[in-house]
């Protein structure tokens, strides 16, 4: 299988970080690829679409196969050892963060402290990694914005995956959401006011669904 492998010039914004995607390949891996190492903020992601092999990640081995997704953050010694009967087939997915200030942002701090991660059965995972390098080998109208949606999202699952805090409660984001309703918002929300609960109008009523005082609402 040939390799394929793009070079793409995508710098997407993380609340003052930086994420460069550095490079994408795909193919087979037929030969060992032996001890390395990556740079400082550097990441490399790996799905294995086919195939089997064993991943040296330090001083440890882990088989990998087929919907396997392994992460190699910066400075991690790793090697792969494809099976000679059964190579694998993987994605490889590079990409570089650089932090314009001192800004801390939660999701990028997880991804700076995923610097080693191993998981099994990742189907939509790989779905949208396929999608990706699809977008690149096509180029239809609107795949540059597309990409960086994919690139996105595909970051956010596997923080996600490795990510051992709980979710944010929901009442107190319903809660804050309300607090920032802008006017649009408030418009829609008067009229599906007017339309849903005709039958138990208030001022009061309103003024709480909008998050204003009864004196604002009038």
């Amino acid at each position: 299988m040939k390799p394929s492998t793009y070079y793409p010039s995508i710098q997407i914004d993380f609340n003052g970080w930086t994420v460069e995607v550095v490079r994408l390949s795909f193919g087979e891996i037929s030969s060992p690829i032996s001890f390395h190492k990556h740079g400082k903020n550097c990441f490399e992601f790996h799905f294995i679409k086919n195939g089997r092999g064993t991943l040296l990640l330090e001083d440890a081995q882990h088989p990998i196969s087929k919907d396997c997704f392994f992460v190699t953050g910066p400075e991690i010694m790793h090697a792969q050892l494809p099976d000679s009967k059964d190579p694998f087939v993987e994605y490889c997915l590079n990409i570089a963060i650089t932090a314009k200030g001192n800004t801390k942002d939660s999701l990028l701090t997880s991804l700076l402290n995923m610097t080693t991660f191993l998981s099994e059965n990742n189907t939509d995972l790989m779905l949208k990694i396929e999608l990706l390098f699809s977008e690149f080998k096509h180029q239809e109208i609107g795949s540059e914005h597309y990409q960086q949606l994919l690139i996105q999202e595909i970051l956010i699952d596997c923080i996600r995956q490795n990510n051992t805090q709980k979710s944010v409660n929901s009442q107190a984001a319903i809660s804050d959401t309300k607090a920032l309703l802008t006017d649009h918002q408030r418009s829609l929300a008067i009229d599906q006011y007017f339309l849903h609960q005709y039958h138990d109008l208030s001022l009061e009523n309103l003024a709480q669904t909008l998050s204003l005082s009864s004196r604002q609402t009038q």
